[in-house]
């Protein structure tokens, strides 16, 4: 899968791939780095997101964070998953 990322989308990819999970990952930056990848983004019940690239849907249970803003490590894990699976890597 062969997509144009921009410099701070690269490294938002990298950050989720590396091997000590990023604890200061942001939704702004996640949400960046999915719409460059192609992803369908939208909000449900609460601040859950539904999110799906291609027919693959994301099934880790994601919630957009408010306070503070960072993405628990569980989620990057799943997003992680989620990105090899739909051939996504660094």
């Amino acid at each position: 899968m062969s997509h144009s990322l921009n410099s701070k989308q690269r490294k938002t990819l990298g950050a989720i791939f590396a091997s000590s999970i990023p604890t200061d990952l942001t939704w702004k930056e996640l949400e960046s780095l999915l719409k460059a990848l192609g992803a369908d983004i939208s909000e449900s019940s609460g601040s859950r997101i539904r999110l799906k690239i291609g027919d693959v849907k994301f099934v880790g249970g994601l919630h957009k964070p408010h306070n503070p803003p960072y993405l628990p490590r569980y989620a990057i894990k799943s997003l992680r998953q989620f990105l090899i699976q739909v051939g996504v890597k660094p």
